[in-house]
């Protein structure tokens, strides 16, 4: 029986370790092709997880994925690695921006560097990618964008689903987020099944850690 992203294209950023590294698997194991992307290609020992690691799992479960380096905090990576999609494995129906960067300080001790580097992971990066999966979305007349996002100082963070349709506007779902160990137990199929029909999804919510790049 194929899966329900089954033929699908789909990108995950963060994809070298939690709640994306889980979407990522939970994606190929509906028999989706996946782009991961993370800025950790190779095991280290200061990071648990890598790219490598999430690639060779998913194909050894049988699933089809590429493994593409990047620091999405630059543009020129984010447009190199949606070249590279592309040219690898097609342009995405799937996009979940999930790869976010997060650190904790008083305000008069929060440096400008660190504030440049959040607005690029949180705003300016998934926006981007966004403008550049959105074209082919529409051409094809189907897509889903997937936006994560970690509010600290809340009980938990909100995720933002997007549904592309062709000759119309980018419509949108908020979705409460609960816990991340619920990402294998929520399928992600099912979750895009439900999305299409328009109907709410019981939320993930991300792990984190403070002043920590969850990529």
């Amino acid at each position: 029986m194929a899966g329900a992203c089954e033929g699908k294209v789909a990108l995950v950023t963060g994809a070298s370790r939690g709640l994306g590294k889980a979407i990522a698997q939970r994606l190929a194991d509906e028999g989706a092709t996946v782009g991961l992307t993370a800025r950790t290609m190779e095991p280290d020992p200061r990071y648990q997880g890598s790219l490598r690691q999430t690639l060779e799992e998913i194909t050894a479960a049988g699933g089809s994925a590429i493994a593409i380096q990047a620091d999405l905090s630059k543009p020129e990576d984010r447009e190199r690695l949606f070249a590279e999609m592309v040219e690898r494995a097609g342009a995405p129906d799937i996009l979940v921006n999930n790869a976010a960067v997060t650190f904790l300080r008083p305000l008069d001790e929060f440096p400008e560097r660190r504030v440049r580097l959040m607005l690029e992971m949180h705003v300016l990066a998934p926006m981007h990618l966004t403008q550049l999966a959105i074209p082919a979305m529409r051409q094809s007349g189907r897509g889903w964008v997937l936006n994560i996002t970690l509010a600290r100082w809340r009980s938990a963070g909100w995720a933002a689903v997007f549904r592309v349709r062709p000759h119309s506007r980018i419509r949108g779902l908020r979705h409460r987020q609960g816990g991340a160990e619920q990402a294998h137990e929520k399928p992600c199929g099912r979750a895009l099944r439900r999305w299409h029909r328009g109907q709410r999804r019981r939320p993930v919510q991300p792990g984190g850690h403070p002043g920590r790049r969850h990529a």
